[in-house]
């Protein structure tokens, strides 16, 4: 997919899908149908399942698709939680909140004081458990993070360094504006939490022009159900 770096915000989409859906209908209606807020998932639903066919295909993402969580503060965790074979008492590090959804996630680490970069590599939470007994020496005292849903959201798990406090997340995230507006180190940006429209999309140029279509396909079939229901209701009355 080619590199565009034209920026659409959540606000400048939900306008140009307004005016072209404008130009195919002839009006724009005011009902709840094409409110900005389900417009927005629209757009996210789509933006993630376009995204997710592009990653699939082997394609490139655009980079612009990525954002960074600056700052994730991490704690330590009871190792018992951990799918590996490890007696309670010993420990790893956590998220202390959870991270947003992410479609895909591409790199977590962290800067020391002497400024040398811990990387941390992905493995799958049930892979977890082999690592203590690999054979492997390089694989036992490589680092690794994971990801697990807990119930209460996602969390970041990192095994093979139990000495850090914060972490940086990049990555193709489902919501740009829970990005903007997560924590960072405690900090919240106020702008992004006072104008959430304004909050970039994030997304490549080239992809615009298939959520637009595909969201007007999509809110058009629901007018004409709505439509249909309203019909089969008053045919009901006679």
């Amino acid at each position: 997919m080619a590199e565009n770096n034209h920026n659409y915000t959540h606000r400048s989409l939900i306008e140009k899908f307004k005016h072209n859906a404008a130009d195919q209908s002839g009006f724009i209606t005011d009902d709840d149908t094409w409110s900005d807020e389900f417009l927005i998932r629209e757009f996210l639903d789509l933006r993630t399942l376009l995204t997710k066919e592009l990653i699939s295909a082997g394609k490139t993402v655009s980079t612009h698709m990525m954002q960074t969580l600056g700052c994730v503060k991490v704690k330590e965790e009871d190792r018992s939680s951990c799918p590996c074979s490890v007696p309670s008492g010993c420990y790893w590090l956590r998220s202390e909140k959870p991270i947003p959804s992410f479609i895909k996630l591409s790199s977590v680490s962290s800067t020391i004081v002497h400024g040398d970069m811990i990387r941390f590599s992905p493995i799958f939470w049930d892979k977890l458990q082999y690592i203590p007994n690999s054979r492997s020496n390089f694989a036992k005292k490589s680092k690794y993070w994971t990801t697990r849903d807990t119930g209460e959201g996602t969390y970041l798990y990192l095994y093979g360094d139990r000495d850090l406090e914060e972490v940086q997340v990049t990555g193709i995230f489902e919501n740009p504006m829970e990005v903007a507006m997560y924590p960072s180190c405690g900090k919240v940006d106020e702008k992004s939490l006072c104008f959430p429209l304004d909050v970039d999309f994030h997304t490549d140029r080239d992809m615009i022009p298939k959520i637009m279509e595909l969201a007007y396909q999509k809110l058009i079939s629901v007018r004409s159900s709505a439509k249909e229901d309203i019909k089969n209701n008053d045919n009901s009355r006679v």
